[in-house]
């Protein structure tokens, strides 16, 4: 993605702008509110970092195989396709929006 971004890839400048703001939102969320212990505030964190890493496994059924009708692959998707050779904007825009809502629906969820 970093290469696509340097070369002028719009689109995949927007998904990977959608996956950091995610990744904020969902630490942030773990890292708010009051001192307990040590302990609840790690296992807050360590909550944190599991819906992080469920950013990816959402890309790939969500968006790859249910929006645009791909099969679901680890890389050189239908989803790779559209924003790296097609430099698609709708769908690096579709995939950002669908990083940052998982991310509010989990914050929500933790919360």
């Amino acid at each position: 993605d970093i290469q696509e971004i340097t070369t002028g890839n719009a689109a995949a400048a927007l998904s990977y702008a959608g996956l950091m703001i995610a990744v904020g939102l969902i630490v942030g969320d773990a890292l708010t509110g009051e001192f307990t212990s040590y302990q609840e505030g790690i296992q807050d964190f360590s909550i944190g970092v599991l819906a992080v890493l469920i950013l990816y496994p959402i890309r790939q059924i969500l968006v790859q195989s249910i929006l645009l009708g791909g099969r679901i692959s680890l890389f050189g998707g239908r989803l790779d396709e559209e924003i790296s050779a097609q430099k698609n904007i709708a769908a690096g825009v579709i995939e950002a929006v669908t990083y940052i809502s998982a991310a509010l629906y989990a914050t929500h969820l933790m919360g």
